[in-house]
């Protein structure tokens, strides 16, 4: 087959097998790949699925606020534990949604005393799937509060207006929805720009799916086993 007909050039066709060529080298010798070092003092988690040779499987993905992140199939203690252990410093600011087994992993890796904020808007989601809307705006403004006072005054409002039923709801986004206001980290409060990334890895390997040598090169550019193409 021509490689016109593919739409590469003579270049990009020897930097494509140069690169699966010493891919597989390394597979075969089974060579550690270097990791890079997340250097940031707040850390985002969450967990993407992803597909493998075994099949679909959850990848844990921790990301800093510098743009570095660590992805791994190990538990979420492991895995914490491995990018506490690579990084250049002690985070100092946790978020993640809230899902147990990340809490317990924060938990036994930092202690019960570690930095963890939940994601906000996971919160919101939570409260209008348990509650409903009757006192949203005053959740709303709970979590948006300045100091812990007026959030403790949004939360008389919440529970007020629900009729009681925000009364759990208002507990843990006391306990663990305003953890910034004690780290001084007030523009990160939710995960959003990890479950942006996670849902641009998951786009361009859906794309890498069909064969085609333009969507292969954009697989293996997301990967990190080729650099990016001009």
């Amino acid at each position: 087959m021509r490689l016109a007909a593919l739409g590469l050039s003579y270049a990009q066709a020897g930097r494509l097998v140069g690169s699966v060529k010493s891919t597989l080298c390394r597979w075969v010798r089974q060579e550690a790949v270097r990791k890079p070092v997340l250097s940031g003092q707040v850390w985002e988690l969450d967990g993407m699925w992803t597909k493998t040779r075994l099949g679909p499987r959850e990848m844990r993905v921790i990301r800093d606020e510098m743009g570095t992140a660590l992805g791994s199939f190990e538990p979420w203690s492991e895995a914490i534990d491995q990018a506490w252990r690579q990084a250049e410093g002690t985070p100092v600011h946790l978020v993640s949604d809230d899902d147990r087994a990340i809490a317990a992993g924060i938990e036994l890796v930092y202690g019960r005393e570690a930095p963890h904020q939940l994601c906000q808007f996971h919160l919101l989601r939570e409260y209008r799937r348990s509650v409903g809307y009757k006192g949203f705006r005053a959740a709303r403004a709970l979590l948006e509060s300045a100091s812990r006072a007026e959030a403790e005054e949004h939360a008389r409002e919440a529970i007020i207006r629900s009729g009681g039923k925000a009364l759990d709801w208002c507990r843990k986004a006391l306990g663990k929805g305003m953890t910034h206001l004690g780290t001084g980290q007030e523009r990160h409060r939710t995960t959003s720009r990890l479950e942006r990334q996670n849902r641009e890895y998951r786009r361009r390997e859906k794309m890498g799916t069909v064969w085609s040598p333009h969507n292969l090169l954009a697989l293996l550019q997301i990967r990190g086993l080729i650099n990016q193409t001009t």
